[in-house]
């Protein structure tokens, strides 16, 4: 998942945690890539 769509999905009051659950990422995954530490392999690996 790109840190793009993290930001946004942050950006309209979802949490960590929702968003987890929405891409298929670990809570803890989400969480780095939001403050820019890598993206999540899963939800890329999904949207293909």
């Amino acid at each position: 998942m790109p840190r793009e769509r993290i930001l946004e999905l942050r950006h309209r009051g979802r949490s960590f945690r929702e968003i987890a659950r929405e891409t298929g990422c670990g809570y803890g995954t989400v969480r780095r890539a939001y403050w820019g530490a890598g993206a999540c392999a899963a939800a890329t690996e999904r949207s293909g």
